[in-house]
């Protein structure tokens, strides 16, 4: 690596972080959760850590209005390239009942979104099959983030449980919260959403 830090090295490393349990690397669920998290992210963490001291912000993945607030098809090919590589394990959970916010999980793409998103998505409501993904570091992946990223992490003493205290808040608030404090803090992100009048 270069010196500088990626928006994908932090998306590793906060794969990699302990969260609400007190064990590392523990796994985030769903798409819709970790594009959230990668956004808020950037919009406050990157600069409130001031790592654009070690970081270039442009190489930050880039976020536009889609049908679930900000979306990031860079988010989402960094998901794929690092469960192809076998850095990051993807595992599938079933759920019961779903909430319409929870679909995009496994959507892999804005052209996924477009084939798969109804108009009325009601029957999604009661559909007991729906799974979502839970992503997690693969020993691989544990090795690539502790001898590559960490040590290149300034301030480390500081910024690991800033980071873990960050995650925490991502894996403990339930999706819906999670998508009003990202739709009232960033409306010009909610603009194009086909949930917003759901999310209180």
């Amino acid at each position: 690596m270069s010196g500088k830090i990626t928006g994908a090295d932090y998306l590793l490393l906060l794969f990699y972080l302990k969260g609400k349990s007190s064990e590392k690397a523990e796994p985030i669920e769903g798409r819709t959760r970790i594009t959230k998290m990668m956004f808020i992210f950037n919009k406050e963490i990157f600069k409130k850590l001031k790592l654009n001291e070690f970081s270039f912000e442009e190489d930050l993945p880039s976020f536009e209005a889609y049908h679930y607030g900000p979306f990031s098809s860079d988010v989402h090919e960094q998901l794929d390239l690092f469960t192809n590589i076998e850095l990051l394990k993807e595992e599938t959970r079933k759920f019961g009942k779903v909430n319409e916010w929870d679909y995009d999980n496994d959507l892999k793409s804005l052209e996924d979104m477009e084939d798969n998103i109804q108009e009325d998505n009601n029957d999604l409501l009661e559909d007991n099959g729906m799974t979502v993904s839970v992503y997690s570091l693969t020993p691989m992946g544990i090795e690539y983030v502790e001898n590559e990223i960490i040590p290149q992490l300034p301030n480390q003493e500081n910024l690991i449980p800033f980071l873990e205290q960050f995650k925490k808040q991502i894996n403990t608030t339930d999706l819906n919260s999670l998508l009003s404090y990202v739709y009232n803090k960033y409306p010009e992100y909610a603009s194009k959403s086909k949930i917003k009048g759901k999310v209180k």
